[in-house]
């Protein structure tokens, strides 16, 4: 009888905490997709500030007809290098423009700083050697193949190449915007910064110190390239030749960044020996074709905590029913057995 009790107590139980297990872990598999949605809102809401800034710079220089003509090259330099300087995370900054559209004078302007061999005005500051220096743009033959090319009133973001800014090694993102005219929505022009990646990495630390959940975070670029890490000598390379955790996930990982799509895996992680839930969030850049994507995973331990802290109360609770049981079953039986005392 005791057996039969225990058996049945104990089938219960288990079938029970199978079953609160399995909610409980796809419940906060949502929380940690959830999660890293609010990851990817608050990535993207960083990035966009600077391209923000610089539509704010790009909708003053559409107006340039209500500049004297004259004055518009000196105006725009000023402008660009006060930008320049208002933003320590911004390495350079150029304006391209089209051929003879400024100020319709390119050939006066031949030999001036900040203007191609034609007197095109492509005016660019950088701060990369340590001080700031006036230059034509590095790019812009490329610059004005985009400001003609279908593309030409979208955001463009390059992925991270490595560049070197007074004399230390760090990546950076060329991120433009399209200059137009106010009057006629014309595309005149493009507005772009080469901007320091390295600041990521403070701010993915700080997630990582004081997001609860979050035991793995990363954020790739749109050829996976990894630009924040907790392991800071994996930024610059990508995805597919250093990210280990995903296991026998990683090519499909490596896809989903590519692409720009939703993933989920679960990878048993060696180095903390557990098997870890795994999400990657994209998000698109402004109005660009281009996606950036944010990893964050979580251990299996922090999904299954409320299972766990029940299942050691379950333990108890049987525990204590058994041996209540066993008790009330004794004593019944003791009663029931016991012989009748006889009268004298």
């Amino acid at each position: 009888m005791i057996a039969i009790v225990a058996v049945v107590v104990g089938g219960i139980a288990v079938i029970l905490l199978q079953r609160a297990s399995y909610m409980s872990r796809n419940s906060n598999v949502r929380s940690l997709e959830a999660l890293a949605g609010e990851q990817a809102i608050y990535w993207k809401s960083r990035e966009d500030t600077v391209l923000n800034k610089l539509d704010g710079i790009a909708d003053i220089m559409g107006g340039f007809e209500t500049i004297r003509a004259a004055d518009r090259r000196d105006t725009f330099d000023n402008m660009l290098l006060t930008a320049l300087n208002s933003n320590p995370n911004f390495v350079s900054i150029s304006s391209v423009w089209k051929p003879n559209t400024l100020d319709y004078r390119d050939t006066q302007f031949i030999g001036r700083t900040g203007s191609s061999p034609t007197g095109q005005y492509a005016m660019n500051y950088s701060r990369e050697t340590g001080r700031v220096t006036a230059s034509t743009s590095p790019v812009v033959n490329e610059i004005t193949a985009y400001i003609n090319g279908p593309d030409a009133l979208k955001v463009r973001v390059e992925n991270p190449m490595p560049f070197k800014v007074n004399g230390k090694d760090t990546f950076v993102v060329r991120m433009g915007v399209p200059i137009t005219r106010n009057t006629t929505d014309e595309v005149v022009g493009h507005l772009a910064v080469l901007l320091d990646i390295a600041p990521m990495q403070d701010v993915l630390n700080n997630i990582l110190r004081n997001r609860e959940g979050i035991s793995v975070i990363s954020v790739y670029s749109q050829d996976a390239t990894i630009m924040a890490s907790p392991m800071p000598d994996h930024i610059g390379k990508k995805l597919a030749d250093v990210e280990d955790l995903y296991g026998d996930y990683q090519k499909d990982a490596n896809q989903a960044v590519l692409k720009g799509f939703n993933f989920y895996c679960q990878s048993f992680e060696p180095l903390l020996k557990e098997t870890l839930h795994i999400v990657i969030t994209p998000f698109k850049l402004g109005n660009s074709d281009t996606t950036w994507s944010v990893m964050i995973a979580s251990t299996e331990s922090y999904i299954l905590r409320e299972v766990r802290m029940m299942t050691a109360f379950t333990i108890i609770l049987v525990t204590i029913t058994l041996i209540a049981a066993i008790v009330i079953i004794i004593r019944v039986i003791s009663a029931v057995t016991k012989p009748a005392v006889k009268p004298v």
